[in-house]
């Protein structure tokens, strides 16, 4: 990758860092809150943040790919989603 790309403005190593930081305390985390709140609400709330963190970047940058979805494969994503 070139240094000078506009498509990626944040370093690498730097997005590489806060992923291992968020991983590594993710479970010291949810063990605090187990003692107040139930598994399965920790779980909604995970799966919740996440979304709203990643929906803004998939409905810009793969917007294309989005728009080629057939209709079976948006049902088995919506689908996925409801068991998951």
């Amino acid at each position: 990758m070139n240094k000078t790309d506009p498509a990626t403005p944040v370093p690498p190593y730097l997005v590489l860092v806060l992923g291992v930081f968020a991983v590594s305390t993710a479970s010291t985390l949810i063990r605090l809150a187990q003692g107040t709140v139930s598994s399965l609400a920790i779980a909604a709330w995970r799966l919740t943040l996440a979304s709203l963190i990643l929906a803004p970047l998939a409905l810009t940058t793969r917007r294309e790919e989005l728009r080629s979805l057939t209709r079976k494969e948006w049902g088995l994503a919506v689908a996925s989603g409801v068991f998951l």
